[in-house]
């Protein structure tokens, strides 16, 4: 017990900073959990409007929808799939250069889900995995000028800390900040 509470207040202080350590030392207990907020052989679905993004800056939110089962108590699988799209027009001197991309990321995860006192939060923290379909467009109509199109579709890969704050039994508001698919993620989900 001694080493998973060690792992669980170092997992929260990287993830929260310094107050991390005392915030997550102060919910957690070696008491058993009854009620916990993430039980076993449910289902977690929802969809979340992402900022910011592993690949670089990019304009736009993402739409994402993802889904979650409950191995244990405290182990979670899922996935994620999403779509970002971003265009930008550049006007000078009567021409205009548009320029578009989109983003499809396809990803699974693994999430261990910190024992709770209180039963209406759910803390996590994971790691994921998947591929980005990129792709881009180019179009102007300045003469004499061909534009190429490119992709940079590749592997897709994360860390994040999550947060659940249920409203009632089956809805739950929901905040995702790490590096991956984005940066920040708010959105709602359901437990079935």
């Amino acid at each position: 017990m001694f080493i998973k509470k060690f792992v669980i207040l170092m997992s929260a202080t990287f993830m929260l900073g310094q107050s991390g350590l005392f915030a997550a030392n102060k919910i957690l207990s070696s008491a058993p959990v009854t009620g916990s907020a993430f039980r076993q052989g449910a289902w977690y679905v929802g969809g979340s409007l992402g900022l910011g993004s592993g690949l670089g800056y990019l304009g736009g939110a993402a739409l994402m929808a993802n889904a979650e089962y409950a191995v244990t108590n405290e182990i979670g699988i899922g996935g994620t799939i999403g779509y970002w799209g971003y265009s930008e027009s550049i006007n000078s001197a009567g021409y205009t250069t548009k320029y578009s991309y989109s983003i499809i990321p396809i990803v699974a995860s693994g999430t261990f889900h910190l024992p709770m006192k209180v039963s209406n939060l759910d803390l996590g923290v994971g790691i994921s995995l998947g591929y980005y379909a990129v792709s881009s467009s180019i179009d102007s109509n300045v003469a004499g000028f061909n534009y190429a199109s490119a992709s940079g579709s590749g592997i897709a890969w994360g860390i994040f800390g999550l947060a659940r704050y249920f409203i009632n039994d089956t809805l739950a508001l929901r905040g995702k900040i790490g590096y991956g698919i984005t940066v920040l993620e708010v959105g709602v989900d359901f437990r079935f």
